[in-house]
Order: structure tokens, then sequence, then C-alpha cells
């Protein structure tokens, strides 16, 4: 895997790394989100109301109309090129309802120091997309005007910058976006892996982002084989890729879920407990948890640090309370898993990794995959494709 982190647009890149450690604190404001983090949504948005949409819109006025302004010069300025057509993308042009997202032109950028340049094929849509959209997070990770989400892409490499070795013109790639960009006809990557040809474009680009952090978590809680490891989410994206490699190191793992989703952790080689009311006597009754893996935020700390014997060896990825109850919060950074990609990415070509069902759209659609994605009516991951 390749994994260079050129820092030349700083505040941006800080901004987007930053934005893919809030799964949980993105699903508070949500009332809806993809399986696996509905239950978190739903939650924790009791708890912390998300702002009116009057609020939103009367708070971005501005911004909405400067991003017209300026999607509407990217546009005219590509009629102006003769000859020359600018690439398209998937615009925010101001936070709001999914209708803020506008297909437009942009300028093609060229790929920096370690960087490559894809011409994108599929791109896929995180719960933290749709919070980063909404404005829930704007005081904390605000976004430029005109900014192109999509942390995570797959397509075959149009041009490379200075310093890339091992990667050339043609190649299909899946990638990590930490800037984000990934809802465009071309994005740029910092991290990156070969596709094999037995991964369709759509597998690709809804891997990498989930099989990070399930990679990084694992590793982080260094469970071994013999040991038990309680995985609350273990229905989402995160939570079947992280049963899945704990099961084949002889982990056993114990997976809470919603009942839609026992059977599949069953298929997936782990014991199914409901959550829930009475869940921590439920897993009490399978035996004792070494490890504790949240990956759905559903409150679940005190019962889990309360399993597990103490915070030590209990980690979220998407609970925001966890320093109230002295757990790791576990945040993206270079070196959580480096290698995640190269692992996951051939287990899925030997069609020993199973991916959460997921369902495509065209990339231009990315509004309508957004608002059916919000209205809970969804249940499968949405990949967003381009001809």
């Amino acid at each position: 895997m390749h994994s260079t982190v050129n820092v030349s647009s700083g505040r941006s890149k800080l901004t987007a790394l930053g934005a893919l450690t809030l799964l949980g604190r993105a699903g508070a404001a949500i009332s809806s989100l993809p399986a696996g983090f509905g239950d978190l949504a739903r939650e924790r948005g009791r708890e912390a109301p998300a702002p009116s949409q009057g609020a939103i819109d009367g708070a971005e006025t501005a911004h909405n109309e400067h991003a017209d302004v300026a999607v509407r010069g990217h546009t005219e300025a590509a009629t102006r090129k003769e000859g020359t057509a600018m690439p398209n993308a998937v615009v925010m042009t101001g936070y709001g309802p999914p209708e803020v997202l506008k297909w437009a032109g942009i300028p093609l950028r060229e790929p920096g120091e370690g960087q490559i340049r894809i011409k994108v094929k599929a791109a896929g849509i995180s719960p933290t997309d749709l919070a980063l959209r909404a404005g829930y997070v704007k005081e904390v990770f605000p976004l430029p005007p005109n900014a192109v989400l999509g942390f995570e892409a797959a397509g075959t490499v149009d041009a490379v910058g200075p310093g890339v070795t091992g990667t050339s013109i043609g190649d299909g790639v899946t990638a990590l976006l930490v800037s984000l960009g990934g809802y465009a006809e071309y994005a740029l990557a910092s991290i990156w892996t070969r596709k094999p040809d037995t991964v369709s474009w759509i597998d690709a680009a809804a891997l990498p982002s989930s099989a990070e952090a399930a990679v990084g978590v694992l590793r982080q809680l260094k469970v071994k084989s013999g040991e038990t490891l309680l995985l609350f989410g273990g229905g989402g994206s995160v939570g079947i890729i992280a049963t899945q490699l704990a099961v084949v190191r002889g982990i056993k793992v114990i997976s809470a879920v919603g009942e839609h989703d026992e059977t599949l952790a069953r298929e997936l080689g782990a014991t199914p407990v409901r959550y829930g009311a009475g869940v921590a006597s439920r897993v009490r009754a399978l035996g004792a948890v070494d490890a504790v893996f949240d990956a759905a935020g559903k409150g679940v700390l005190a019962d889990a640090i309360a399993l597990a014997g103490g915070p030590r060896r209990v980690i979220t990825l998407a609970d925001p309370a966890a320093a109230d109850f002295g757990v790791t919060f576990s945040q993206y950074t270079t070196d959580r898993a480096p290698g995640a990609l190269d692992e996951t990415i051939a287990l899925l070509a030997d069609g020993r990794l199973r991916l959460r069902a997921q369902t495509s759209m065209p990339m231009q659609q990315a509004a309508e995959a957004h608002r059916q994605l919000e209205s809970g009516t969804v249940h499968e991951r949405i990949i967003l494709t381009l001809q």
C-alpha cells in the first residue's frame, strides 16, 4: 500500500482527517444513517438534537451565494477554454439538505509529491459525508466553498506525481482519500493499493475507510488467538470486516447486533447477542470478555468496561463520551493501520472477505443517494458510479 500524506493543503487535509473520526459525533446529528450506524444516530440524536433547517439556512446564506457564483464560474470558464472541457464533480454548494449537492465543472488538479490522480469509476458514501454536508460538524471541521465529499474511491491511475514508484498510468487502484474528493470524475490520492482484476470497482470503492478502521482498532486492542472480543456494531461496514479478521485469527467474537443482523453475524463466524436492555447479562451468559470494540456508539461504554474488567482494552470508533469513561477513542492516523488496504484487498480478491450489502447509483444522483440514506429506508451502503 502506498501511503504518503501530502501536507501542501494543510488545513483542508487536517479537516478531512479529523472528519474520519466523527462517525459517532456525526451520527448524533443525523436522524438516520446506513445500516450499522442507524442505531447510533437514533440513540445519540435523542441527546443532541440536530439544528433546525431554518437555522442552517440562515447561517449559510452567504456561503451558498459564494459557492453558487463559484460553480457558475467554473462552468463558464470551461466553455471559454476552446477545445477543452473541465471535469465534473458533485460540488457542495453550501451546507444543508441533499439538494446542495450539484454536478458541476471543477478545475483539474495535478498530483503533488507522492500523489496519484485517479479517473474515478466508483466512490463510497460514508455516514460522515452526510454529517459534513448537513453542517452538523462545521464549527469543528469547516469545509471550503465547493467542497467535494468522499473518503474512498476506485478507478484507474490517470497521472502520477513526483516521487511515486511502482504505480503506472492505467493501473486500477482503490484509495483512502484523507482529504476528501471521491465524488468526482478525477480525484487525488496519497494512500492507495492496486485493485486485483477479480475485485469489482464497486467492492473496491466500498473497502478503504472501513478496512482501515477495522484493522487499526484490532491492532490497538492487541487481541490474540483464544481470547474473546465483544463487538458492538457487528452488522455495520466496519464490524463485518472486523468480525472476519478476528475469527480467522482464532478469536471468539461476540457480536452485538440488531435482530435483522443476527443471521449475518452467525454466517461470519460470530455469536450474536441482541442490542438493548439486558445486553450485558446476555453477554455474561456466553462467558468472559477480554476486549471490546465499539463500532456503533450506542451508549454502551459503561457495560463495555464492566464486561472487560476496566477501560484498558475497550476502544470506540463512535462514542464521543469516550473520555468521560477513560476509554480510547480511536482516531485515524497514518500509522494506525499501515498496510490495511493491501491486507484486505487480497482477502477480498480471494473470496475470503465479505463486505456489507451494497447498491449503486450514478454519481450524478448523489443528492438522491444522500436523501435515501437519511430516510432510514435503505439498509445497504450506496456506492456512486461513473461510466
